[in-house]
């Protein structure tokens, strides 16, 4: 996830997601090959679509729907430092 979606990386849908990487996808062996291969694989497609409004809005569209499927659980989007690794 760029910060191109959102502007920057200090606001409430990261934080959501990021609570959302660290307290449930950290938490098996299969998540954290999702974030591995995430963080792998990225940078590349950012590098590539980051600067296209089409791409930025196509993100913000799903992004937005997961962190509002992330808000029924009970993650929250108030301020949040990310887990040390």
């Amino acid at each position: 996830m760029d910060k191109s979606v959102y502007g920057t990386y200090d606001c409430p849908e990261y934080w959501a997601l990021r609570r959302y990487r660290d307290n449930i996808l950290a938490s098996s062996w299969y998540g954290r090959l999702f974030i591995k291969v995430y963080y792998t694989f990225s940078p590349g497609v950012i590098k590539i679509f980051g600067n296209s409004k089409w791409f930025n809005s196509y993100m913000k569209e799903k992004l937005d729907k997961m962190v509002n499927n992330l808000h029924k659980q009970g993650i929250e989007s108030t301020p949040y430092e990310d887990r040390n690794w």
